[in-house]
């Protein structure tokens, strides 16, 4: 987003934290607010939260301009914390709690290493084509994992055999 605000506008570093902020609010309201939506998380809302996260980056790629950037960060702002809770709870409520400790270890290492790989995929790619045209492929392509993931998880669940871990409860 950064290197994108900085081709665009002279004041990117400015506008940059305040993207920030409209997103870090909108993750703390998200996260207020979705307990009270959802008690009970399954695979299925994990798979949810990714297709709203990668809506938002599709959008601020599609439409690349500041306020569409607002727009997408806030799109984001609600997916991504919807993923995440999502995530720890099903950790939480799947794995023994004497392994609760190795399963979060473990959950932070995939996260940073899945962070490292991408920033490093984007500091390469960016030197060959446009911010623009990877911030709207890495986000159809997350939305399209993520549209997989959802109906094959509803196929499996109604049509497949039963799984020893059920993601569905």
């Amino acid at each position: 987003m950064l290197l994108a605000l900085s081709k665009i506008s002279s004041a990117s570093e400015q506008l940059y934290s305040i993207l920030q902020g409209l997103f870090g609010g909108i993750v703390i309201v998200t996260n207020i607010i979705i307990p009270y939506f959802i008690k009970k998380m399954t695979l299925r809302h994990y798979f949810i939260g990714s297709i709203i996260w990668a809506t938002g980056i599709t959008y601020y790629g599609l439409l690349y301009d500041i306020p569409h950037f607002f727009i997408g960060a806030a799109i984001v702002g609600i997916g991504m914390p919807l993923a995440s809770l999502t995530r720890v709870y099903i950790v939480q409520s799947l794995v023994p709690e004497d392994k609760m400790g190795r399963a979060f270890s473990f959950n932070a290492v995939l996260l940073y290493f899945s962070n490292t790989i991408s920033l490093a995929l984007y500091g390469i790619f960016s030197l060959h084509v446009s911010i623009q045209f990877l911030m709207c492929v890495s986000g159809i392509f997350m939305l399209l994992v993520s549209l997989i993931g959802l109906l094959s998880s509803i196929y499996f669940t109604k049509f497949g055999r039963r799984f020893p871990i059920h993601f569905h409860k």
